[in-house]
């Protein structure tokens, strides 16, 4: 079977099995999601062509962790996307095993056996990857950490959403580095590649909104670093606090919660390197997925302010990215003096501007077309658009920020 055809065939066999979805919208929003998912698997494909075997002997050493549902009459059109980016991250070459912990109404093994046929005949090349567990509830972050430190042990644990894809830039994380055991990941996500096209025929925004920023300035009213859908570690991680991972991942606050208990108590640090290693929020369609509206982060062990670091520990930069030591060798390295600007980062003594000869900050203000009291009040509650203006990536780049969010100990611990 081509790969072109994988995700073609794969959603037809999806509505046979757990009902049909019989709106124009619904089947044109399918289209959307074929479209994006033969898109990325075929870039994978050929990112593996191009890479050695030794390259991805080296590398193809983590395991997605997740959980699944089966499709019924009622489910929300979500579910496409969610078997969509499951689709896509059974072809990424850098993970070699993708472990779903499956919602079973039944005590045997039939909702696995259902999607272990569906996955087979879908696709020969990647369907193989997958190990199916049931289970008898939702899982929670205690389940998904005691999966990982039992089943998994020894392992590279990516835990992740079930709508959350990744690329080739997990090949960036140093696996050496991770294996110490002291070190960790937290990702905070961006739109998926088809959220355009999906406001374009819909006339909706897409639900995912970008979490891996640095402040209003790119895109998220100035929380960035406060959410993440993914976390990467070395199993198995010493004893946590039970108690407090009692909830499920699609909680408010549920991810601050858990990361104090991975952070704190387990003693992992945190890093969020989301800017270099992408991870995509495969959610466009059918609301918001949290378990309930009420917070669980209301005690005084959460952990946020984990913004997206440039120079992480124990990741590469990718092609196009520099160390932010070498950053702005063409310009003029300054700090950020207009209130104006302070107010688009989340720490603004964190950011540099760097900028061209005759070029004055209220100049950025006016290529950012932030111009009147209007704008800038758009600004502040978060409904500008993010800025076409940048932050440095090259040496050669001007006219841009360099930001040095990232450090530990910018966490905070938090009581809400």
């Amino acid at each position: 079977m081509s790969v072109a055809c994988l995700f073609w065939c794969i959603t037809p066999m999806l509505y046979t099995l757990s009902g049909a979805l019989r709106s124009d919208t619904a089947l044109t929003f399918r289209n959307v999601i074929n479209r994006a998912a033969t898109h990325e698997i075929n870039t994978l494909v050929q990112h593996r062509a191009s890479e050695s075997i030794d390259h991805e002997a080296r590398f193809r050493k983590i395991t997605l962790l997740t959980s699944l549902f089966l499709r019924n009459e009622t489910t929300s059109a979500h579910y496409d996307e969610l078997m969509g980016a499951l689709a896509v991250n059974m072809h990424n070459p850098y993970i070699s095993s993708i472990h779903v912990l499956m919602e079973a109404q039944s005590t045997g093994d039939s909702e696995c056996e259902e999607l272990r046929t569906l996955l087979k005949q879908a696709s020969k090349s990647g369907s193989g990857k997958m190990v199916c567990a049931p289970v008898r509830k939702q899982p929670t972050y205690y389940d998904f950490f005691t999966y990982a430190n039992t089943t998994l042990r020894n392992t590279h644990v990516l835990l992740a959403n079930t709508d959350v894809v990744f690329d080739a830039s997990l090949s960036l994380i140093n696996l050496t580095t991770l294996a110490t055991g002291t070190l960790g990941y937290v990702f905070s996500v961006m739109p998926p590649p088809y959220d355009g096209e999906y406001h374009k025929f819909s006339g909706n925004e897409c639900h995912a909104t970008p979490r891996c920023t640095t402040g209003m300035f790119d895109g998220w009213n100035g929380v960035g670093g406060l959410s993440w859908d993914a976390y990467l570690f070395h199993s198995p991680l010493p004893a946590m606090d039970s108690s407090h991972l009692s909830h499920f991942m699609n909680t408010l606050g549920g991810e601050n919660r858990a990361g104090y208990q991975l952070e704190v108590t387990a003693g992992v640090e945190l890093f969020n390197p989301c800017k270099h290693v992408h991870a995509f929020h495969w959610h466009c369609i059918g609301g918001k997925m949290h378990h309930t509206e009420v917070r669980v982060d209301s005690d005084d062990k959460n952990v946020g302010n984990i913004v997206p670091c440039w120079d992480c520990p124990g990741v590469d930069y990718p092609v196009g990215h520099s160390p932010s030591a070498s950053l702005c060798q063409q310009g003029i390295l300054q700090a950020i003096k207009l209130d104006k600007l302070k107010n688009a980062f989340r720490k603004p003594f964190k950011v540099q501007a760097c900028l061209q000869n005759d070029t004055e900050e209220s100049m950025l203000l006016d290529m950012w077309g932030l111009n009147d009291t209007k704008e800038i009040m758009l600004l502040d509650i978060g409904l500008q658009e993010p800025s076409f203006l940048n932050i440095c990536k090259l040496p050669t780049d001007s006219n841009c920020f360099v930001v040095n969010y990232g450090a530990l100990n910018e966490h905070l611990h938090y009581y809400r």
